[in-house]
């Protein structure tokens, strides 16, 4: 799928001069704020090798559904149990495909410009909404489903983007990689998806950087 010309900032997992360029896929962690924008992060990127996808197969779809609250350890136990194979690949293809979909539009959100992939997000927001039950105050999914995790993170895609304009005015991209995350800090001035993972990757960088300039300040004076 095309992807809009503004483009997030390229994926680099920032390392020290001394520290092989090659890495391995770091592991996922939740930073994004919202499932919709977690589900955009299951894609990592490291220098030197192709995209690892951490939603690759269908026990890893529920463990990470479970992770974010999409669904429940007894629900993602059922369905490790009782889905086919069949169904278990089909859900994993739609799930990424909705993936593509929100990258599309979370990288438009975030640079400003207007928001074209509605006609591709739409089909999965009406077939969340025509499974859904009315419980309480808010929608529910069945359970049984291979699909299960797949309506609701369609449906929250949806309120994301419709519902709070302060949340998608604090959508942004890692300042040193493609992941997306909603700052919800006090002041909004949130740069990293992780200060532990990319954070402190780049202020080594930095550091490194600076510490050569002054070596070679003092070599040519």
């Amino acid at each position: 799928m095309a992807r809009p010309e503004a483009q997030p900032v390229k994926s680099r997992l920032m390392e020290t001069a001394a520290e092989n360029p090659r890495r391995a896929p770091r592991p996922l962690v939740v930073v994004g704020g919202h499932p919709a924008v977690d589900l955009v992060n299951t894609v990592d990127r490291p220098d030197g090798h192709p995209p690892y996808d951490h939603l690759a197969t269908y026990p890893e779809l529920l463990d990470w559904s479970r992770r974010v609250g999409v669904l429940s350890q007894a629900e993602t136990d059922a369905l490790l149990g009782s889905v086919s194979p069949s169904a278990a690949q089909r859900a994993v293809q739609r799930v990424q495909e909705l993936r593509e979909v929100l990258i599309e539009t979370f990288t438009a959100v975030t640079a400003g410009a207007p928001v074209g992939s509605w006609p591709q997000l739409q089909p999965y927001v009406v077939e969340a909404i025509e499974h859904a039950e009315l419980h309480g105050h808010g929608l529910r999914w069945p359970a049984e489903a291979a699909q299960a995790m797949l309506w609701p993170l369609a449906h929250g895609a949806f309120v994301l983007l419709t519902a709070d304009p302060a949340d998608l005015e604090r959508l942004k991209h890692c300042g040193a990689c493609h992941w997306v995350f909603i700052d919800r800090s006090r002041n909004g001035s949130r740069r990293w998806c992780s200060m532990g993972d990319c954070g402190n990757a780049v202020k080594s960088r930095r550091y490194v950087e600076r510490r050569a300039a002054r070596r070679a300040q003092g070599r040519s004076g």
